[in-house]
């Protein structure tokens, strides 16, 4: 509770000290830095540690001189800054591999004229073509139906 802060009042002993009225001032006696709009945009949550990481972030705070918030935004940071750009190296490896896969056909009419070859090479063995066979007895709907397309043909 050492820099708890102490509420602004119209003289007194702030002023005594030479601060301007109404100028917050925290107990040790130092004024209250103002929030500048960079300190608004801030994001605070609550993070867990696992307990060997929080040791070695009190080490390097110890060893740095620097505050635990700073080492851990130092960290985040160098962190997104090095996996982004690893992303953005295997997202360009990805594009690319797309992009000569798309130039080597790009209307596809290598690969149209290739599976129409094969077609017309073994008209039999085409699986896709299938066989025509009904179970069961058509009914008048379905009669009907089958009538109006093979008509259409």
């Amino acid at each position: 509770m050492a820099n708890r802060l102490i509420k602004k009042s119209a003289g007194g002993p702030r002023a005594k000290r030479g601060f301007p009225e109404g100028t917050a001032v925290q107990r040790d006696g130092s004024p209250r830095r103002k929030r500048t709009a960079a300190a608004e945009d801030v994001w605070v949550t609550t993070l867990r540690l696992r307990p060997e990481i929080r040791e070695g972030l009190e080490l390097l705070q110890g060893a740095l001189g620097v505050t635990m918030n700073k080492l851990m935004n130092d960290g985040l940071a160098e962190y997104v800054t090095t996996r982004t750009a690893v992303l953005e190296a295997d997202l360009q490896t990805a594009l690319g591999r797309i992009r000569r896969y798309r130039q080597q056909d790009p209307t596809f009419s290598e690969s149209f004229a290739q599976i129409a070859g094969e077609e017309a090479e073994r008209p039999d063995a085409d699986p896709v073509e299938g066989v025509a066979y009904r179970t069961e007895a058509a009914g008048p709907a379905v009669s009907m139906v089958r009538n109006l397309i093979a008509e259409s043909h």
